[in-house]
């Protein structure tokens, strides 16, 4: 009888112990969604700097290129 009792304290304990690593193994899946997410949302944020000096660069170069074309014919005069 006492046998079984003991056997049955181990099982409890076992059965809690896998409770515990069930719910921490959920808790680290959630961690690394939320990380995931802030590291997706930060790749998205570098491209759109980028995209933006891109844009930039390009404009300030095509108004350089008018600007120039303005003032040459009037040199040529």
């Amino acid at each position: 009888m006492e046998e079984m009792r003991d056997f049955q304290t181990q099982l409890r304990q076992l059965k809690d112990q896998g409770n515990e690593s069930e719910q921490k193994l959920v808790l680290l899946e959630k961690t690394v969604y939320e990380l995931s997410k802030k590291k997706s949302g930060v790749k998205l944020m570098v491209s759109l700097l980028v995209l933006i000096g891109l844009v930039f660069l390009f404009l300030r170069g095509r108004a350089s290129k008018a600007s120039n074309e303005s003032v040459l014919p009037h040199k040529c005069l």
